[in-house]
């Protein structure tokens, strides 16, 4: 640290790596805490439950690939999947 209280770039990146590292510790620690609660279903169930629904539009989600959840959000599996449908 300097005379203005000023850290290196060094120390900064350290610092860094401490808290992050602390941060993932605590989250694994209360990983069981977490609860789904969302209705989850298979692929086919959750098309076949859209294509019944008298609401329209009706929205299937991907949940395992949710870039607000840590998913990369670049997985096509599901949307190849609805493309090959006859419907």
């Amino acid at each position: 640290m300097d005379l203005h209280g000023n850290i290196s770039p060094l120390l900064a990146e350290q610092c860094d790596l401490i808290t992050c590292h602390r941060m993932a510790q605590h989250f694994w620690k209360v990983r069981h805490d977490f609860e789904f609660v969302a209705p989850t279903t298979s692929f086919e169930e959750s098309m076949q439950l859209a294509l019944d629904s008298p609401v329209s539009p009706c929205m299937v989600s991907e949940m395992g690939d949710n870039p607000t959840a840590g998913g990369a959000g670049d997985v096509t599996w599901t949307l190849r999947k609805i493309l090959a449908r006859p419907e």
